[in-house]
Parts: structure tokens; sequence; C-alpha cells
């Protein structure tokens, strides 16, 4: 006799929460975190550190990011990416 057993769902582990903004149209993800809490408080004091920097960076013509919070599959990621700092994002952006 057959018996089916019913599979229970399992969490994700390629689901991710991240950190992200947006430069020139171009998403970049700037850390990856298993939870959701991890992620508010990531997003958080990176917006406090670009706050901190706000006048020099409206001075010099550099883009404000806004930073949020979305999810990620592993399989998203290139396989040489890398957290990067709050102010990372001026590593994206050529000085003239």
């Amino acid at each position: 006799m057959s018996t089916i057993i019913p599979l229970k769902k399992t969490i994700s582990t390629n689901k991710l929460w991240a950190t992200a903004f947006y430069l020139k149209g171009k998403r970049y993800i700037t850390n990856i975190y298993s939870s959701h809490q991890q992620a508010i408080e990531d997003c958080l004091w990176r917006e406090k550190e670009v706050q901190a920097y706000k006048q020099l960076l409206i001075s010099n013509k550099q883009p404000i990011p806004e930073y949020f919070i979305t999810t990620v599959h592993r399989s998203e990621l290139p396989k040489n990416w890398k957290p990067s700092p709050a102010l990372g994002f001026l590593l994206q952006t050529k000085f003239y």
C-alpha cells in the first residue's frame, strides 16, 4: 500500500534580505543579511552616514543615494560580489 507523505515547507536559504540603492538606473546591493531586522539596522546606519556627509556630497555634485531594503536570491549576486561601505557609491562615480 502506498502512502502519500506531505513535505513540510522549508525556509529558502537562497532568499536573503539586502540593503541596496539605485545609481543611474542600476541597482547596487550594499550588504546582505539572513534577517529582516539586521537589514533594517544596516539601512538606518547607512542613511545616517549619508546624512553626515550630505553637504559635502552636494557641494561636490555627487549623487545622494536613498537606501532601501529588498529581498534577493543568492543567484542574483555576482560571483565576485562584496559588501560595500556606506559611502561606497562614490567608488562608482568618477571625479573630474
